[in-house]
């Protein structure tokens, strides 16, 4: 059976000021997404948690138009595959993600 996972909390989000860079978390009853700046000091260290155990990571690179989307593979924990396409724009990130067991979701929060 496949699990699905909707992560819809708009304005439910907390975040940390993290320098020039910003950081941020959102989570719901099925798993988290937080986003920190990457080690590189090039875009966003994104990582997708769920409760059913497995956990997808990715970097975000920031595109050289501001709110313009940007797809990048996610790596998972339990080895399936996955993906994700998000956007920045003054401090807004919004993210959708898909790994190929069918499992999906989509968040959007306030970056500080």
């Amino acid at each position: 059976m496949k699990h699905f996972m909707k992560l819809l909390c708009a304005g439910a989000a907390f975040a940390a000021g993290v320098g020039p860079v910003a950081a941020g978390e959102v989570m719901s009853r099925w798993g988290a997404i937080a986003m920190v700046p990457a080690a590189s000091g090039e875009g966003l260290e994104v990582r997708v948690e769920s409760v059913h155990g497995w956990v997808c990571e990715g970097l975000y690179a920031h595109p050289s138009k501001a709110g313009a989307a940007v797809g990048f593979p996610l790596t998972c924990s339990d080895r399936v595959e996955g993906e994700a396409l998000m956007s920045v724009e003054d401090g807004l990130a919004v993210m959708a993600f898909n790994r190929d067991d069918g499992t999906h979701g989509s968040a959007k929060l306030r970056l500080e």
